[in-house]
């Protein structure tokens, strides 16, 4: 639904070249001012933060709630949803949990220890009439979760904070989704990579050197020597090339999209 990184494109009082574009094609999409054919290609260069709806059959599974949460509950009819998982305690990934103490329902909430706590205050409910059912449950290494037709897989990455990706499973269907993650990899990490149908990074940046993210030029690294059918790269800041000048960088390579708000992948 979201696919920017913390700070969101554009990123508030920046003045780089990426944002002042990005702030730009806003302003001329709210006025009208850019014809109807290029509208939905231009409004990619805009991006609220990351989170991922998985859908499948009777579940619904939402991966990561940032702050505009309420409006992707909103925007994409979400009013039923069987598991919520959490990454990590960064802001841009659980901020948004905030707008559940208004949900009216059932949801099992998955994340890491040090997350439980923190996700426990934020869903309180300080409203009598909300009759919310929550359940949270704590993520393990490699301890297979299953929902219904789902099978969800939590495997640690490496980041500033513990961070889990996850494996989704269904019948023969594999989505990797690696998180805000560095480059590097143990061989299992290569070997889920090389059986999944899509595997998504967090390429915050294009080629800059981070302890804390892989970059788009680390993935380009990485499929020298890993095979992986497809890639999608999101969670993108204003370091990284705007959405139009990124897809035509890596036009050459046949498996890698990028991803866009709003964008749907059937597997």
């Amino acid at each position: 639904m979201g696919t920017g990184a913390a700070d969101g494109i554009p990123r508030i009082r920046c003045k780089c070249a990426h944002c002042q574009e990005a702030r730009n094609i806003a302003i001329k999409l709210e006025k009208g001012k850019i014809p109807w054919e290029y509208v939905r290609i231009k409004k990619r260069i805009l991006r609220k933060r990351t989170s991922v709806l998985i859908e499948s059959k009777d579940t619904k599974i939402l991966l990561d709630v940032p702050p505009e949460i309420h409006r992707f509950l909103n925007e994409y009819s979400i009013d039923d949803i069987s598991a919520i998982f959490l990454s990590h305690k960064h802001f841009d990934h659980i901020s948004g949990l905030r707008e559940f103490e208004f949900w009216d329902g059932t949801i099992d909430f998955y994340a890491g220890s040090d997350v439980i706590p923190i996700a426990k205050g934020f869903v309180k409910s300080g409203e009598d009439q909300n009759n919310n059912d929550f359940h949270f449950y704590e993520l393990r290494p490699r301890r297979l979760i299953s929902l219904k037709n789902f099978e969800v897989i939590p495997f640690r990455v490496k980041h500033k904070v513990p961070t889990f990706g996850f494996l989704f499973e269904e019948d023969d269907k594999k989505l990797m989704h690696f998180s805000d993650s560095t480059s590097e990899f143990s061989d299992w990490h290569i070997k889920k990579m090389e059986k999944a149908n899509v595997v998504v990074f967090h390429t915050t940046t294009f080629d800059k050197v981070s302890s804390d993210h892989i970059s788009v030029k680390d993935v380009l690294d990485l499929i020298s020597y890993c095979e992986i059918k497809k890639i999608v790269l999101s969670h993108i800041n204003h370091e990284n090339l705007p959405y139009e000048k990124l897809v035509k960088k890596l036009s050459s390579y046949s498996n890698i999209v990028v991803a866009y708000d709003g964008m749907e992948i059937v597997i």
